[in-house]
């Protein structure tokens, strides 16, 4: 990000976001199936890594670091 001074407001610094998620299990419904829905555990955990995202960059702004 750019200041109103031309200057970067943070120096090549690096914000990561992360989660964890657990595979759900089969339901008794979907019996055929050995393993839960991957993906939709996962698209799941996507809001939860942007708001770990979204605190380390605010972080990173107003601390300077």
């Amino acid at each position: 990000m750019i200041g109103r001074d031309g200057k970067p407001l943070v120096p090549q610094a690096e914000a990561v976001g992360t989660t964890t998620f657990f595979v759900s299990e089969a339901g008794a419904s979907n019996v055929n199936s050995q393993v839960g829905d991957v993906t939709t555990d996962e698209r799941q955990a996507v809001p939860l890594a942007a708001e770990d995202l979204a605190t380390r960059l605010t972080s990173q702004l107003t601390e300077g670091w």
